[in-house]
């Protein structure tokens, strides 16, 4: 396992390709969930405890989210050169757990948080130096009322300040990869939730004499609000020691606290919430099936049997009907456009990979798909049943009439990377979700325009055909 793991960092671009993957699923793992309870699902049951009782606007979630995607390369990239085989010879990194005792593992990661703290605290002051602070950080505070997307937000420039605690953690304190792997957890959990811009500490807590000098989500907030103090990470001590604490801390976080509970009228929103909680559903069906029980047969099946209790429990928000209409020729050329290019594209990646059919057999066989007859059932199934479920469901159930991509477009696409992933490389299974999320957009913008489903369905199908028939052709040529 040691060795393994040691290989694993003298390849750029595997390394980089997972270390990006990996900070990215974290990001958006922990952003994305609280995001949802406190933005989406339940704000009106947080709202008391919002810092700033306003809500940022969908273009600030849009930037914060772009740079983020950016700072997330750049320490992808931090990461490979603390372990790339021209820097490790000078560095403490260590491989084999046994190389130290439990007790300084423990301690090892405690020193990253401790030194990571001063580290940021005294960049961060250097960051707001008025030449610097134009060129590097203005970016970060373009978020006056942050939101948790906001965490990794940061001017390319700020995102290599950022990233660099890693290389003086690899040169000052020795360190297993699984240690640093725990401590970037903790960071990702405080940055996400110093962005929150609600209050969740309870006054009990930040009121002792050890959890006062925890950080809090509306500390940071007054730093973004007003450019000054609170310049702390996960500590409010360099603040103290150095007189840097906004002077009304202490009564905005009272005053936060304070908040009396008012429960609102839960009935129209906890109805909203749960009927988008079903988008859930399918990843758990295939999560388990597929991922965990590695059978094919039970994911779909759970998938499919979802699908259909949440269309039955919600009938009252969708029409059985609608899927027979709005069926206009006006739209076929497209779909037929559509649907050759997503042909031509995996016939490209067939050619690229000719031993993939081998491949491809055997992975289709470790989740019980194997034996001509139920293969060529399976397919039949998927072209003719699955695009009518899936489009009742997906279009149907979470009709939106927004211009903008909705919450169930990225589910749909997400869902399908989700789904991929055990046939495909990591990069094809993600382009193929992104083009699944342009699809969705542009199916329920055609089930709007046509008042009807008849055309995401037809469409839904052909694309279905078209991956059956150039998956039939990898298997045929293996």
């Amino acid at each position: 396992m040691e060795d393994s793991m040691y290989r694993l960092f003298d390849g750029f671009p595997r390394f980089f390709a997972s270390a990006y993957l990996e900070l990215l699923l974290r990001y958006l793992w922990m952003a994305g969930l609280v995001f949802l309870a406190f933005y989406i699902f339940w704000p009106k049951s947080f709202r008391f405890r919002k810092v700033q009782k306003a809500f940022p606007k969908r273009k600030d979630y849009q930037r914060e989210v772009g740079y983020s995607l950016v700072s997330a390369a750049i320490f992808a990239l931090a990461g490979w050169v603390a372990f790339a085989p021209f820097t490790r010879p000078y560095t403490q990194w260590y491989f084999k757990l046994d190389a130290h005792s439990g007790w300084y593992f423990a301690f090892s990661v405690v020193a990253m948080i401790v030194v990571h703290d001063a580290y940021f605290y005294w960049t961060h002051r250097l960051m707001h130096w008025r030449p610097l602070y134009r060129v590097m950080h203005q970016v970060h505070h373009r978020s006056t009322n942050p939101s948790p997307w906001a965490a990794y937000s940061f001017h390319p420039l700020e995102s290599i300040v950022e990233a660099s605690i890693v290389l003086v953690i690899a040169f000052c304190i020795p360190a297993h990869p699984l240690a640093l792997a725990i401590f970037l957890l903790w960071m990702t959990f405080f940055n996400v939730s110093g962005h929150l811009g609600f209050e969740f500490y309870p006054k009990w807590l930040t009121s002792n004499r050890f959890g006062r000098w925890l950080n809090t989500s509306t500390n940071h907030n007054l730093h973004h609000k007003h450019f000054r103090g609170n310049y702390g990470l996960y500590f409010r001590w360099w603040d103290e020691w150095m007189g840097t604490t906004h002077a009304k801390y202490e009564e905005e976080l009272h005053a936060v606290q304070s908040r009396p509970y008012v429960a609102p009228d839960m009935r129209a929103g906890w109805a909203e919430g749960s009927v988008k909680l079903w988008m859930a559903a399918p990843y758990l069906a295939f999560g388990i099936g597929l991922l965990l029980l590695h059978n094919a047969w039970i994911a779909l099946a759970a998938f499919h049997g979802s699908i259909i209790t949440a269309l039955v429990v919600h009938r009252d928000r969708w029409s059985l009907k609608a899927l027979w209409r709005g069926g206009r020729l006006l739209y076929l050329p497209i779909i037929g456009l559509s649907v050759l290019l997503f042909g031509l594209w995996l016939s490209s990646f067939a050619g690229q990979h000719s031993g993939y059919g081998n491949e491809l057999l055997k992975m289709l066989a470790s989740v019980h798909l194997k034996g001509s007859t139920a293969l060529y059932g399976l397919a039949i199934y998927v072209c003719l049943v699955n695009p009518i479920l899936e489009e009742a469901f997906w279009r149907g159930l979470f009709v939106s009439r927004h211009r903008r991509i909705t919450l169930s477009d990225l589910a749909y696409g997400c869902f399908h990377f989700l789904v991929f992933l055990p046939f495909m490389y990591v990069s094809y299974a993600a382009a193929a979700a992104t083009f699944l999320v342009a699809m969705g957009y542009l199916w329920r913008q055609i089930a709007n325009r046509s008042q009807g489903l008849a055309l995401p369905v037809a469409w839904h199908a052909l694309g279905d055909v078209a991956i059956v028939t150039t998956v039939s052709g990898i298997l045929l040529s293996a």
